[in-house]
């Protein structure tokens, strides 16, 4: 669905008796939008960065979309998350912000600064070589236009989202009645999206 069609969703939902504007109703479709986003690292969500490093500089500006890094190895049997520098994909771990004194001057660790926007070498890189990792980006809003990134299935999710939203504000006996039925239709369709996600991470799986 697109943001104009879920808008009619939700105003059959509420019955046309909400007061709100057009531009309200899509500040209320995103919030609840990227609340559901935001529920876990979702498989979909994953992108690949590549760029190169400086010689200049001791880090490389993180992609406009950036959101978290994602584990992609295992060490034993605990994820870890590296990030591949060069034609040979050289791992550099990924190490806590706050651990970084700890490996200062010594070669093969990052961070990243989430305040300044930057994957930050411990040690300054001698030659300019390429960079790869995954991370989890952030999807922009939705518009009247566009539609969510996750599949037409689990749009309903939003509409029960706004609604449940809508009743709280509301709370009048007749909200009040929908609460209930709205909060469970949302967690349904959530607890759906979960099931197919862990599917998706282990494609071996399957599920009912």
């Amino acid at each position: 669905m697109t943001g104009t069609q879920i808008q009619a969703q939700f105003n059959n939902y509420t019955d046309n008796a909400n007061e709100l504007s057009d531009a309200d109703v899509l500040i209320l479709m995103n919030k609840i939008y990227h609340q559901i986003l935001d529920d876990r690292p979702w498989e979909i969500l994953k992108k690949e960065y590549s760029g190169t490093t400086s010689t200049s500089l001791d880090y490389v500006a993180l992609p406009a979309d950036f959101k978290m890094l994602v584990p992609n190895e295992v060490n034993y049997t605990e994820p870890i998350t590296v990030v591949y520098i060069g034609t040979d994909k050289d791992e550099f771990r990924v190490i806590p912000f706050s651990q970084r004194r700890k490996y200062r001057d010594i070669d093969n660790f990052c961070y990243v600064d989430h305040r300044q926007d930057r994957l930050v070498f411990t040690k300054q890189p001698t030659q300019a070589r390429s960079i790869e990792y995954d991370y989890i980006y952030i999807p922009d809003d939705i518009t009247a236009s566009t539609s969510p990134v996750f599949r037409d299935t689990f749009h309903q999710a939003i509409v029960h989202g706004m609604a449940l939203d809508h009743d709280i504000i509301e709370a009048n006996e007749k909200a009040l009645n929908y609460q209930q039925e709205n909060n469970r239709e949302y967690n349904k369709i959530l607890s759906r999206m979960a099931i197919e996600d862990v599917s998706i991470k282990n494609p071996n799986n399957s599920y009912a």
